[in-house]
């Protein structure tokens, strides 16, 4: 009978060497460390872009030639009007001076003035993007129609005619284009439904006209108003504003002042008529 053979003990598995597993640990965490470094340059390359671009909206507000895109060129004044009435105002504010004027004539100006903000949105903060540029633009767009339609409403307390609800309509259709405007990619925003966009703000010069017309007790402020308003600024704007207008404008300095500043003064004139107007029948 054979003699069963003894099994032999498993031989031991050989360790890796100290110094080894010490190299092994040291890249770990130097890998670690690389990592850690990598993410404290990140962060701060991340901290310093932010510090470069807050620099520079704060150092060209209101400074810029051009639009971004570099497509339109942009006068140092453009905008420096409503920001100067939004200054005023804002100063008037603290100073008390809003408690001598009626709640009507508050309301109007603080609708006109979301206006301003608007356009100094558009004309004045220096845009490092198109699309930054763009959004602007369509807010510009609503914030005339804004103005025109809170006008409409403002003079009556309410919505009370066809005219007013024509105009809240209009503001809607507005505010619906505009939004639109993103959802395709054929057009920019300045040329998209170009010609609606007027239609529309045409109904919204329509509509107030027509309200305060009735509105405006004083015949010969009316009558200045409706003139300056709904005639004058509409054909100034389409024959020198714009910014394809071929007519050669007056009282422009090439590169500091342009027709757009000229028609932002006449906007401000006719604003300020209106206000006189509602403070003199809400004493």
């Amino acid at each position: 009978m054979a003699t069963p053979r003894a099994r032999r003990p498993p031989r031991p598995r050989a360790r890796a060497p100290a110094s080894a597993t010490a190299t092994e640990a040291t890249a770990s965490m130097g890998l670690e460390r690389d990592g850690a470094t990598h993410a404290r340059r990140s962060s701060s390359v991340d901290f310093k872009e932010l510090l470069d671009t807050a620099s520079h909206y704060a150092t060209h507000f209101g400074r810029h030639d051009a639009y971004a895109g570099g497509e339109q060129g942009r006068p140092l004044m453009r905008g420096w009007v409503h920001f100067a009435c939004l200054v005023s105002a804002l100063t008037g504010r603290v100073l008390g001076y809003h408690a001598r004027v009626p709640e009507e004539a508050v309301l109007f100006i603080q609708c006109t003035l979301l206006t301003y903000a608007l356009s100094v949105c558009l004309h004045m903060v220096p845009w490092k993007t198109r699309l930054g540029y763009d959004v602007a633009l369509a807010l510009d767009f609503i914030g005339i129609s804004w103005g025109f339609t809170s006008h409409t409403i403002l003079w009556t307390k309410g919505i009370h005619s066809f005219s007013q609800w024509g105009a809240v309509i209009t503001f809607g259709l507005m505010v619906a284009m505009q939004v639109a405007a993103f959802t395709q990619k054929s057009k920019r925003v300045l040329m998209f439904m170009r010609r609606r966009r007027m239609t529309l703000i045409l109904l919204n010069i329509v509509f107030l006209g027509v309200v305060e017309w009735r509105a405006i007790q004083d015949f010969k402020t009316m009558l200045l108003i409706q003139v300056l308003s709904k005639i004058v600024s509409p054909l100034y704007f389409v024959m020198c504003a714009r910014f394809d207008a071929n007519h050669k404008p007056f009282l422009a300095i090439p590169g500091v002042w342009g027709p757009h500043e000229n028609w932002h003064v006449m906007i401000l004139v006719v604003h300020l008529l209106q206000l006189r107007a509602l403070v003199a029948q809400n004493p």
